[in-house]
Parts: C-alpha cells; sequence; structure tokens
C-alpha cells in the first residue's frame, strides 16, 4: 500500500472512531455528525445509469403516464442507488455499507441526544398532581403555598407550576419552588424562602435549559443571618441558614452603636410606657421622645415577627403607640448600625439612628 493510501486508510479509521463514539454533550454530538459526514464524502458517488424510456409509449394509460411523471423522489433515489451497488466494487460496497450504519447510528445517537436535552427534568415531577395538604404544629392547615402563589400573582407574575414549598409547616425558613412564563419561548424555574410562616422573599429563577444541567441556587441575606437554597433537576432541595453577623449581645455592643449604650445605660420604666415591651427585650426599652400623647419607644429584642424569625439574632426595633393602637418594625444589628430604622405610620414617619437621635417627620 502507498503511503497516501496508508494516510487514507489512518483517516478513516480516525473518521469511524469519531461517528461510532458515544456523545457526552451537544459538542461530541455535533462531531460525531461531522465525522459521519466525511467518512460518506470519502466515497465518491459513481454516475447512476441513465433512465431509458421506452420508445413507443402509445400502449400506455393516461393514468400511468401521470404516476410515472409523478414518481417519488425516494423511488428515483432509491433505483440510482440499487443500480450503483450492483456495479460497484467489493470495497465500494463496503463502504457504502459503512456510510449507511454510520448514518443510522449517528441518527439514533441525535434522537437519543435531542430527546434528553429536551425531556422534562425529573425535578418537575412534583408538579404533576395535587401536594397532599400538611398541618404545623398547632394544627392549623399549612397554606403556605397557597399564600405565596397570591403573593406572585399580586406581582403581575403568570404561574405555570406551583408553588410547591418543602419541609415542616412548623420550621421556618423553607424553600418554595415554582415555574414561570416569561414569553412564548421562555418559561423559568425559580425559587425563593418562606418566612415567617408564609411570605416569599429572596426569589431568583433560572432558564429551564439552565435549570437542566445545573440546577437552581439563591441566597437570602437578612444581615445577621443569610438562607443559602438550591434545587437540583434531579429534584433533591436543599436550604442552610448561616450566621453572618451579630448574636449574641456582646457580639451587638463590640459594635459600638451610641443606641445600644443608650437602652442599656437609662431604659424606661414599664409603668411610663403606655404599652408593655418586656418580652424578648434585650435592652430598653427606651423612650425616645413623647409628641401630642404619642410615645416613640425603642428596644433591642430578640425577635422580629414582622419578617420572619431566622435564628437568635437580635433586632433593633421602633414603635409609635398612643392610647388607642401601637405599631413599629425593627431592623437587623448590621443594618441599624449601617442607617438605623425608619418607619411610617399613620401618616407621620419616624427615624431612629444609630446616634440614638430620633428624627419625625412627613412621609
Amino acid at each position: 500500500m502507498s503511503e497516501q493510501g496508508e494516510l487514507d486508510a489512518e483517516r478513516r479509521r480516525e473518521l469511524e472512531r469519531r461517528a461510532f463514539a458515544r456523545p457526552r454533550d451537544e459538542a461530541s454530538v455535533a462531531d460525531a455528525a461531522a465525522a459521519a459526514a466525511e467518512l460518506a464524502a470519502l466515497t465518491p458517488a459513481a454516475p447512476p445509469p441513465p433512465l431509458i424510456r421506452s420508445a413507443d409509449a402509445s400502449g400506455l394509460r393516461q393514468e400511468d403516464d401521470e404516476l410515472d411523471d409523478d414518481r417519488s423522489w425516494l423511488a428515483t433515489a432509491g433505483a440510482a442507488v440499487l443500480a450503483r451497488l450492483r456495479g460497484s466494487s467489493r470495497t465500494e460496497r463496503r463502504d457504502a455499507a459503512i456510510g449507511a450504519i454510520a448514518l443510522l447510528v449517528l441518527t439514533g445517537i441525535l434522537v437519543a441526544a435531542h430527546a434528553a436535552l429536551t425531556a422534562p427534568p425529573p425535578a418537575f415531577a412534583i408538579f404533576d398532581g395535587e401536594q397532599p395538604a400538611q398541618r404545623d404544629a398547632t394544627g392549623q392547615w399549612d397554606l403556605a403555598d397557597a399564600t405565596v402563589l397570591t403573593q406572585l400573582e399580586g406581582r403581575g407574575i403568570d404561574v405555570v407550576s406551583g408553588p410547591v414549598v418543602f419541609g415542616e409547616p412548623s420550621r421556618d425558613p423553607r424553600l418554595i419552588v415554582y415555574r414561570q412564563w416569561v414569553s412564548d419561548s421562555i418559561v423559568e424555574v425559580c425559587g425563593g424562602v418562606v418566612i415567617d410562616g408564609a411570605f416569599l422573599t429572596g426569589e431568583t429563577c433560572t432558564s429551564e435549559r439552565s435549570f437542566r444541567s445545573a440546577g437552581l441556587e439563591g441566597v437570602y441575606d437578612d444581615g445577621a443571618f443569610s438562607v443559602e437554597f438550591a434545587w437540583s433537576p434531579k429534584g433533591a432541595p436543599s436550604l442552610e441558614v448561616v450566621q453572618n453577623g451579630a448574636v449574641t449581645l456582646d457580639e451587638v455592643r463590640a459594635l459600638g452603636i451610641p443606641a445600644l449604650a443608650a437602652l442599656e445605660a437609662n431604659p424606661t420604666p414599664a409603668d411610663e410606657l403606655i404599652w408593655n415591651y418586656t418580652p424578648d427585650t434585650i435592652a430598653g426599652p427606651l423612650l425616645l421622645a413623647e409628641i401630642d400623647g404619642v410615645q416613640y419607644v425603642g428596644l433591642l429584642a430578640g425577635d422580629d415577627d414582622s419578617i420572619g424569625r431566622l435564628g437568635d439574632a437580635p433586632t433593633f426595633c421602633l414603635w409609635i403607640a398612643d392610647r388607642e393602637s401601637n405599631g413599629g418594625g425593627c431592623a437587623p444589628v448590621e443594618s441599624f448600625a449601617d442607617e438605623g430604622i425608619e418607619i411610617s405610620i399613620d401618616g407621620v414617619t419616624a427615624r431612629w439612628l444609630p446616634s440614638g437621635e430620633l428624627v419625625r417627620g412627613e412621609p
């Protein structure tokens, strides 16, 4: 065999190896297709024999003429291939068989790869059918999924599937997942954190294509704590609460916040306050101001029901109270140390600064 012949044979073996290799991803599928096409091109096509028509067609019926004129491309191609094979050598017939097998195998690979790339991931099975209702520790029905659906629809989100919440109703926070419509060609996979029983926050979304390969990951940061969550294409959920900031009173003191020093130095006696703030109070309460019968009270509390408890981290809270009602809000320690806390009730805005100063104004 000549040197060129050896090179051709080596090239053919390399192409056969690539064409028949098991694909691992879209790139390998494309490489197999290119190799199969080049393999088929190495065998030059012999010109097919001419198609001979009878010189005397007078005896044929008109229907036969129409059928002959409308002969399908498949029949024509089949006749040409058959004629070529009859006139080809043994080597040419072998190469043609290899090329045909390669194309058949490649077709099967492409079909299987397409099915794998477009089939719904196992995780989506959770959206099939209705989820069994659960009760929390007090015996109340778990309405987190229905409540979150109402929240999403209220934001104008078109929910395609779900939402479905993971975890025990009595535990907080929990992971919730759903699919949302974006456009005729885009549907996203989304997840978020449910805190305070049924309040959705920390939402993050990804394309369905990305979800099939990498799943969904997100983080909700609440100052002293962050919640890291994930949902795999196979359906496995994960959620972890990570401590980021001050949790103990000593850790809060170490931040050197003047407002905390004021709370600890001279708390206001309970009988001077309209409302009793003793439960869960770590430092204070301190009457910051009393104007026209309205009291402004600051304190460091151990829990914040307004945003959902993620752990034992304390929060700075500001409350506005009169004889009829009271209301307020809380902020994580690190957030308060940076910018204080601002609330607005009954048309009055109040801001408690880290320095301990109270600033009132119109919203």
